[in-house]
């Protein structure tokens, strides 16, 4: 009878990951666009001197 749970057990995982791959590419997407935020305003900097 245990099996009848195992779908479920299954779903909730492939949901925990869902959210934690999803969080992470977030967090890389983020990082990303602060990079090159970054990197412009360095180059402005020096372009200025």
């Amino acid at each position: 009878m245990m099996w009848l749970w195992l779908p479920f057990v299954w779903l909730a995982l492939a949901c925990v990951a869902g959210l934690w791959i999803g969080g992470a590419l977030r967090t890389a997407e983020r990082n990303d666009r602060v990079r090159v935020e970054v990197d412009t305003a360095l180059q402005r900097e020096l372009a200025d001197r």
